[in-house]
């Protein structure tokens, strides 16, 4: 009906990866969005103080992709980690590598991931290794 709402689809995923930082991420939930520049896929670990790990995939297209992760590139990456106090620390990844692949018309994307993120001080704080992640279904951006 003209003026109705469209019922919203939900991304149904798992994104996980080992870390150096004492304990795997598992996320909780996946969300997926897309439009003609753009993947955004984003995860939360409830089970880890709710940190959270995002890719921003720019000029995705369906298919296979190899692509280097970095701080000006073609994919970006963030990890937002709990600090205490009621606050969080968003990092930017500073080098790592994501293949992917999205089948534009199952809206379906899989792949693996690893990246590491420095310090201040330009040295190695942490890293992430062996990370896969499933996600279906785009929801609105």
């Amino acid at each position: 009906m003209i003026g109705e709402k469209s019922s919203e689809q939900r991304t149904e995923g798992t994104l996980s990866a080992r870390t150096t930082l004492g304990r795997a991420y598992r996320a909780t939930s996946v969300q997926m969005k897309r439009n003609l520049r753009i993947f955004l896929m984003e995860s939360t670990d409830d089970s880890w103080d709710g940190n959270s790990l995002g890719f921003h995939i720019y000029n995705g297209m369906n298919g296979g992709k190899d692509l280097d992760i970095t701080l000006k590139g073609d994919v970006q990456a963030t990890f937002r980690v709990w600090v205490g106090g009621g606050f969080y620390r968003l990092d930017f990844v500073d080098r790592g590598k994501i293949t992917y692949f999205f089948d534009l018309l199952t809206h379906e994307m899989k792949g693996t991931f690893h990246f590491e993120v420095d310090d201040q001080q330009g040295n190695l704080a942490y890293r992430f290794t062996d990370g896969t992640f499933s996600a279906r279904g785009l929801e609105p951006f």
